[in-house]
């Protein structure tokens, strides 16, 4: 009596959730359900990310002097860059970058849930 059929179907963001819907061959064991932060569920459902490793911006990213997002920007910087994660706060993360030139504290997922870095396969950095 397996289940031979699932399906998933998520909705936009919106200010009250993300509503999903699971769905089965069965009626009985179909499921609608909304994410109130889906941000928050990310963070809390992902494993800390590792201090040894390198890893790249995969998107555009403000580098901020402070763990808040109020605090100062120090830069903005483009999706490619290498650097490796020296600390984590939630989703925020405190990073060196491969330059030498720039610390500072950034968002690992952006607020539509997008993971911001990638970790480099094979443990090296910059080319």
């Amino acid at each position: 009596l397996g289940v031979r059929r699932l399906t998933v179907f998520s909705g936009m963001p919106s200010f009250r959730g993300t509503p999903c819907a699971l769905l089965t061959q069965r009626c009985c064991w179909s499921y609608l359900f909304c994410l109130e932060d889906p941000i928050q569920f990310l963070v809390d459902n992902q494993r800390p990310l590792e201090l040894s490793a390198t890893y790249r911006t995969t998107h555009t990213a403000i580098v901020r002097e402070g763990e808040s997002l109020g605090s100062k920007r120090l830069a903005v910087v483009q999706a490619g860059c290498s650097l490796r994660v020296e600390r984590q706060a939630g989703r925020r993360v405190y990073v060196q970058f491969s330059s030498g030139k720039l610390c500072g504290w950034m968002s690992y997922i952006n607020q539509l849930g997008f993971f911001l870095l990638a970790k480099e396969r094979d443990g090296g950095g910059a080319p």
